[in-house]
C-alpha cells in the first residue's frame, strides 16, 4: 500500500532515510546526491523533511509520531540508509531492524556496533562512493534476511539492556551480581 500510494512499482528498490531534523550533519546532502546518482528502479524516500531540505527527486514525507505509520514505512523499504555525520546511537537504525529492514550506515559514533554481517553494513563516514557502491551491491545481492534484522534489534530491548546496566553498576560499585 505504501509503495503504491507514493507511485512506486513493486520492483523498485526502496531506500528509506529517516531523521528528526534534516540537515548537513544528518546527511541531507548525501541523501539528495544518492537520489541523483541511482538509475531508474531505485527510489529514495525521506521521512521527517520539509520541501526545501532535500532534492525534489527524493520522495519527501513529513515527520510522524504515528508508530503504525512508521512501521508500514520501515517495512515497505528494501534498505534503511543512515548517512549521518554526527550521531551517537540513533534509534532509527534499531527501528528499521525491528521492522526487518537491513541498515546501511556511515560508521559515525557507536553506530558500527548496531549492525553485523547478518543485518547490514557500514562505510566510513563521508565516503559517499562506498555508500553508493554498497546500495548497488545490496540491491543486486539481497544478502540480508528480515529475520536476522529482527533478531539483531531484539538485542536492544529495554528490559534486557536495563538488566545489563544494573549488572554493570553492581560490578562498578563492587557488589556481586
Amino acid at each position: 500500500d505504501f509503495r503504491e500510494k507514493h507511485g512506486m512499482d513493486k520492483t523498485d528498490f526502496m531506500i528509506l532515510c529517516v531523521a528528526d531534523n534534516w540537515g548537513v550533519k544528518k546527511g541531507s546532502d548525501d541523501v539528495s546526491k544518492l537520489a541523483g546518482k541511482l538509475p531508474d528502479g531505485f527510489k529514495v524516500v525521506a521521512v521527517g523533511t520539509n520541501s526545501e531540505s532535500l532534492s525534489p527527486s527524493v520522495v519527501r514525507l513529513p515527520r510522524t509520531q504515528n508508530q503504525e505509520e512508521l512501521v508500514k514505512i520501515y517495512s515497505a523499504a528494501d534498505i534503511f540508509v543512515n548517512p549521518t555525520y554526527e550521531d551517537t546511537f540513533p534509534t532509527v537504525n534499531i527501528e528499521a531492524l525491528a521492522c526487518g529492514t537491513p541498515v546501511l550506515t556511515y560508521l559515525t559514533g557507536g553506530i558500527g556496533e548496531m549492525t553485523d554481517d547478518s543485518c547490514g553494513a557500514g562505510v566510513k563516514t563521508g565516503d559517499f562512493d562506498s555508500l553508493l557502491r554498497e546500495v548497488e551491491r545490496i540491491s543486486a545481492e539481497k544478502p540480508f534476511a528480515a529475520e536476522n534484522c529482527v533478531k539483531k534489534a531484539s538485542e536492544y530491548s529495554d528490559v534486557g539492556k536495563f538488566e545489563e546496566y544494573i549488572s554493570l553498576y553492581k560490578e562498578l560499585v563492587g557488589e556481586k551480581a
